[in-house]
């Protein structure tokens, strides 16, 4: 099955080359504050699924969401939103980014 998933920019530590999460400025391994830009794959395996049935004061969010905590098979953590709120994910479970929307990665799950 071949899989059309957007792609994250993720920073490189230049010292130990380890990839970091979105958005970090220290690496976790060396606290190097020198990166690379590298592109990755979203894709990547579930640890937690949770829903937000109240989106936070401010939020462009109309009504409830999914939100999804995964391993990205390129390493680091990231946090983005399941693409339905119905949309059933388990640990363990394979999940792709299909779209990005104001800003957020929106993910599925993988059916073969």
């Amino acid at each position: 099955m071949t899989i059309t998933t957007p792609a994250l920019v993720l920073g490189k530590c230049q010292r130990c080359m380890t990839l970091q999460g979105h958005g970090t400025r220290v690496c976790r391994s060396c606290l190097s504050t020198k990166f690379t830009e590298e592109t990755v794959p979203a894709i990547g395996i579930v640890l937690g699924t949770t829903i937000i049935r109240r989106p936070p004061a401010g939020s462009n969010a109309d009504g409830a969401y999914a939100v999804v905590s995964l391993r990205l098979d390129a390493g680091p953590q990231y946090t983005g939103r399941l693409k339905s709120i119905n949309e059933v994910c388990r640990p363990g479970d394979q999940v792709h980014a299909t779209k990005i929307q104001d800003g957020i990665l929106q993910f599925e799950k993988v059916t073969e």
